[in-house]
């Protein structure tokens, strides 16, 4: 029986649209707002606090992707076996756990991997990194590393961020002190702040719902 995935699939779209366009505009809302002084009078923020705000707009912005992600992929699942919402859970992870403990939804390799495994190697999940936009793969890729450096302080999570310096333009001598807030909203240094990582990554956001939004 075919299963209408239509009213969840437009959910899903707009309120992770919503979420890119509002956290885009808080951003630069906030920034140009500065802070307040005893007197009243107001004053720029530092960069310091640029950063940090930058840090926690886009980790709330990562993790409504990642959980967009995870709906998309069972709604692909639903509308290629025509299944319901509940069962999609048990054939995308484990008969009996469902989808509990699989993670990674963010990450483009991942998504990749899992489709050609379900779908077959034809599937448009499968082949996201020639259907999205130039580069835009990629930036999925170094937005789930940023996004796994400030969710977690590990060792590992620091060095896969390390590793992404020379992609994200980070030059050898700024590289000592370029955490995921210096790297959100300072690079790469040639482009204006409406281009710096912390929107291109947010762009990439947005190809990824026109994407299920044209092949879903």
């Amino acid at each position: 029986m075919a299963t209408d995935i239509t009213p969840r699939k437009t959910r899903i779209l707009k309120e992770m649209r919503d979420a890119i366009s509002r956290n885009g505009d808080l951003r630069k809302k906030l920034h140009e707002q500065g802070t307040w002084n005893d007197n009243g009078t107001s004053r720029p923020l530092p960069n310091a606090d640029k950063r940090d705000l930058t840090i926690f707009i886009f980790f709330e912005t990562a993790a409504a992707f990642e959980a967009f992600s995870q709906e998309a992929f069972l709604l692909a699942v639903r509308k290629q076996f025509g299944v319901q919402a509940k069962l999609a859970k048990n054939v995308s992870g484990h008969i009996d756990r469902g989808l509990q403990g699989v993670m990674g939804w963010a990450a483009p390799p991942m998504i990749v991997n899992r489709s050609k495994a379900l779908f077959g190697k034809t599937h448009f999940l499968a082949n996201i990194k020639d259907t999205l936009p130039q580069d835009h793969y990629d930036w999925l890729s170094h937005a789930h590393r940023v996004r796994n450096r400030i969710a977690h302080p590990s060792e590992n999570a620091k060095q896969q961020l390390i590793k992404l310096h020379n992609a994200l333009g980070v030059p050898p001598a700024a590289r000592k002190g370029a955490g995921p807030g210096r790297i959100l909203s300072d690079y790469p240094t040639t482009s204006n702040d409406d281009d710096r990582w912390f929107h291109r990554f947010l762009k990439a956001y947005g190809s990824y719902c026109d994407l299920i939004d044209s092949k879903l």
